[in-house]
């Protein structure tokens, strides 16, 4: 019984805004799309680079200066698709920045969420480009926000490997499997016959 407070702490959601709310509309603002945009969608559409289709994103005569079968050549694919966001990743994580706003948000009233959605929106917009740089830099080097967001994936992934009916369901399902390599093993069976 002591220690329901803070399992009660520990398990409650952030807000998301409801259609008809004022952060419903802020968002929209804000973002330049509504909430619930992706809701329907199961699978992301979009594709990113990969070690498997780096070709249709670097251009043809970069790729010949490259040895594309090197080890830091492979890290640097790896760390573009890292990087990259599709539309669906770059509204969830728009979606989670406005449900740290939301707290916020719901102690403001209207005026006041005007003039707060302005700060937002020229935060970064300063006549001293330099400074702003700099502090951009300072804030990014100071962050342990890549840290936090690379171990979320893989703790996230090595579970899905672990829970074979998660990565089957979640992982495989959606897998083009065109352009799935073949285990060595199988490449032999297929020889063989």
């Amino acid at each position: 019984m002591l220690a329901l407070p803070f399992l009660l702490a520990r398990r409650a959601e952030k807000a998301s805004p409801k259609e008809g709310q004022k952060e419903w509309d802020i968002f929209s603002e804000l973002y330049g799309n509504t909430w619930d945009k992706f809701d329907n969608l199961d699978f992301d559409p979009e594709e990113k680079i990969t070690e498997f289709n780096y070709e249709n994103y670097i251009n043809k005569h970069v790729l010949k200066t490259m040895d594309t079968q090197s080890e830091d050549f492979k890290n640097l694919v790896r760390a573009l698709n890292f990087t990259s966001k599709t539309e669906y990743e770059q509204h969830k994580a728009n979606q989670a920045d406005f449900q740290e706003l939301m707290p916020i948000l719901r102690q403001l009233d209207g005026e006041e969420s005007e003039i707060f959605l302005h700060l937002l929106r020229n935060k970064n917009k300063s006549h001293d480009n330099d400074a702003r740089r700099s502090k951009n830099l300072i804030d990014q080097s100071c962050s342990d926000e890549l840290k936090k967001q690379l171990a979320k994936i893989s703790e996230e992934e090595n579970f899905a490997l672990k829970n074979r009916f998660k990565h089957e369901k979640d992982t495989m399902k959606y897998a083009d499997k065109k352009r799935m390599p073949i285990e060595k093993n199988k490449v032999k069976d297929l020889l063989r016959n």
